[in-house]
């Protein structure tokens, strides 16, 4: 297994190349320097995996045989090993490993080197941690990743919202502990991003992944974003824990408090307005789906209403409610599922059309209803043109003439002479 990371299984090498030129600072314990070296943390690595090649006379292009040869291509080598291109190996292994596989793993002095300088990344910019979080997030081993980030001392520092969600107890419903369950959710993400149609069905299957392919911000697709939203959807469990009478701790308002937490940690990451947006609406409103469950088979108004009060993200939101419930395995879990599928099958439908083509096209404007009631416009002609298109899309009303008796017959007669 290959994991392809900007910062995690060559750390140590990164930071080593990095590392400052100024005086190391020796700590009390080991008398070793805080900070990682090229030659205690570095060349290991590189002689151990690359110099085979990376040496005059061999079939690599630069040798990487000294500090002197390795210090300019820096960059270029945590590039290409957080890709996964460097060190080569194009064989597939689906059944096992090959014995003679070229990896590089996180070796514990390697981890130990970043835990101890780990601290050092409260001084990086918010745009070049995102940059490298970015890269472990959408990863195909985005999990691992995330694991051997925190191993690393380095989750605790950039993202710390994330460590405190570790212990915080959940809903008899859920099986595991919030840190456990977000884990989870990220992995049935990737999974549905990868093959929707093994879940949804393969009648849904293109409408997802189109979707999901669909840019959305900072080098993201809708399926990065639906990611980040599995990671911090569930953000302020932690601050809401509420013990309850019978047991178990409820976790109220945590769908609004998650939304204006996620989109202030996506704030100091310095990522841009869309995508904090939508992690955030993402967060809101993911409960809406699960609310439903209860209302099947669903009318058309429920629907409408669904679609308004989740846009623009309503398919995504429903998205990300398939993967929170599949993580979801505690009290009676097998049925439930089968109970929200059953319901995301009927509703996705309706929202991926509503995500590309928009709500349908009103029958009678604002301000033509007005005249025609003899009435100015205020806050009643809001309500009326709800109503409206919540009765057009229930296919109650289909022309101007209906939509005009609609209203004269309803909550909003014309003024009296």
């Amino acid at each position: 297994m290959r994991i392809k990371l900007g910062f995690g299984a060559a750390c140590a090498l990164w930071l080593g190349v990095f590392a400052s030129a100024s005086a190391p600072q020796q700590t009390p314990e080991s008398g070793q320097s805080a900070i990682p070296t090229y030659t205690r943390d570095v060349a290991p690595i590189l002689f151990r995996n690359c110099t085979s090649c990376h040496r005059p006379g061999e079939i690599a292009p630069m040798s990487l045989m000294t500090y002197e040869d390795v210090r300019p291509q820096a960059k270029a080598i945590r590039d290409e090993v957080g890709e996964g291109h460097m060190p080569p190996w194009h064989a597939e292994a689906p059944h096992g490993t090959f014995l003679n596989e070229l990896r590089l793993t996180a070796e514990e002095q390697t981890l130990a080197a970043a835990r101890r300088h780990a601290g050092g990344l409260e001084r990086v910019a918010g745009e070049r941690v995102f940059a490298e979080l970015k890269r472990i997030v959408i990863a195909d081993e985005a999990l691992a990743g995330l694991d051997l980030l925190e191993r690393a001392g380095a989750t605790a520092v950039v993202l710390p919202e994330l460590s405190a969600m570790h212990g915080a107890e959940q809903t008899r419903y859920h099986h595991r502990d919030v840190h456990g369950h977000v884990m989870e959710v990220l992995q049935h993400a990737i999974a549905l991003e990868r093959d929707p149609g093994v879940v949804l069905g393969e009648q849904h299957g293109d409408g997802v992944r189109a979707l999901l392919a669909q840019p959305l911000g900072d080098e993201l697709t809708r399926g990065g974003g639906l990611r980040f939203a599995a990671l911090l959807h569930d953000v302020a469990k932690p601050a809401t824990q509420t013990p309850l009478p019978q047991g178990g701790h409820g976790l109220p308002g945590h769908d609004e408090l998650g939304a204006r937490v996620s989109r202030d940690i996506l704030a100091r990451l310095r990522t841009g307005e869309r995508l904090r947006a939508h992690v955030a609406a993402l967060a809101r409103h993911h409960l809406r789906t699960g609310f439903l469950v209860h209302d099947r088979p669903l009318e058309r108004r429920a629907v409408h209403a669904y679609l308004v009060a989740c846009a623009p993200v309503a398919a995504d939101v429903t998205l990300l409610s398939v993967v929170d419930r599949l993580a979801t395995r505690g009290r009676k879990a097998h049925e439930a599922i089968e109970r929200h599928l059953g319901l995301v099958r009927e509703l996705l439908p309706e929202a991926l059309r509503w995500q590309e083509h928009g709500p349908p096209a009103p029958l009678v404007r604002g301000d033509e209803l007005a005249r025609a009631l003899g009435r100015p416009p205020g806050p009643w002609l809001a309500d009326a043109l709800a109503e409206l298109a919540e009765a057009q899309y229930a296919g109650e009303i289909t022309t101007r003439g209906q939509a005009l008796a609609h209203v004269q017959g309803g909550e909003h007669p014309p003024a009296q002479p």
